[in-house]
């Protein structure tokens, strides 16, 4: 798998990955903890990396570009924003999904083939994003 920007990207990330969020958790999200009435919370399910709105984002894989809201049912776009997933058809990762989300700009279309290093689109901070600093929701 490759990263999701380019070599010469500035680039920055912390660990959040599971970290409690606010928001329905869907059969999709994991779940961490519970609010003092017993609600439970929704976890971050990703890693946010974080540079310069409008940075191309890269394909970590080959694969083809499939729409989420057929995948993740009910798709929640007001939480996500613009976002692009690759299924890999590459060998030892057959199957596999990478998932980019608050993208700025979209690059691609849904069925089509990209190669690893394709730009797919830019970094944003569109969805539950706004207000924060451009990142890519991984």
């Amino acid at each position: 798998m490759g990263f999701p920007l380019a070599r010469n990207v500035r680039y920055r990330y912390f660990s959040s990955f599971l970290a409690p969020r606010v928001g329905q958790v869907r059969w999709y999200n994991h779940a961490r903890g519970k609010t003092s009435d017993g609600t439970l919370l929704r976890a971050h399910d990703g890693v946010d990396v974080y540079a310069a709105k409008g940075t191309p984002l890269l394909a970590v894989v080959s694969g083809t570009i499939v729409d989420p809201a057929t995948l993740w049912k009910p798709w929640n776009p007001a939480r996500y924003g613009l976002t692009v997933v690759i299924q890999s058809d590459e060998p030892t990762s057959v199957g596999y999904r990478a998932l980019y989300a608050h993208l700025d700009s979209v690059a691609v279309n849904i069925g089509q083939h990209v190669e690893r290093g394709d730009v797919l689109g830019r970094l944003g901070i569109t969805g539950n994003a706004r207000g924060t600093n451009p990142h890519v929701h991984f």
